[in-house]
């Protein structure tokens, strides 16, 4: 198997969350990396990707995630965290609202998180949600006057 560079890896993620997003209804784009966010949704949703391949410290398993980029923080609806197995298969999708984790530049995920809490509370209810995406209105609907 080919070794990725980060970029491939990062494309993989972003193509991963868009078949994922085609898969509940949500239409969704790929952005120029000019742009503050990697994909836009048909919902209006803005969408920031971060993909990770599975780390291993002696006999801890971890993804980490570098959140930083001050400048388009606060635009963002969602991160969307692609965990990647040693086979560049996706393990986990976490679905993360930005506010939870605004303050973060760096996110470590554990493969076994028992007991794992972020800021007190888990990670856990975002693994593989994509239900609260739909919450945002649909932006390319004309409103009805």
């Amino acid at each position: 198997m080919k070794e990725l560079n980060k970029v491939e890896i990062g494309s993989l993620g972003e193509k991963q969350v868009m078949l994922s997003l085609s898969k509940i209804g949500i239409d969704s784009i790929k952005l120029p990396s000019t742009f503050p966010c990697d994909i836009f949704c048909s919902n209006g949703l803005r969408i920031e990707v971060k993909t990770s391949t599975l780390r291993k410290e002696g006999e801890r398993e971890y993804w980490s995630f570098k959140l930083q980029n001050s400048q388009v923080r606060n635009i963002l609806d969602y991160f969307i965290l692609v965990c990647l197995d040693k086979n560049l298969e996706v393990e986990n999708l976490y679905v993360v609202p930005n506010n939870i984790i605004l303050k973060r530049d760096i996110l470590s995920i554990p493969r076994n998180p028992k007991g794992y809490s972020y800021n007190g509370f888990s990670l856990n209810k975002y693994k593989n949600n994509f239900k609260n995406i739909f919450q945002k209105t649909n932006f390319f609907t004309k409103k009805e006057e």
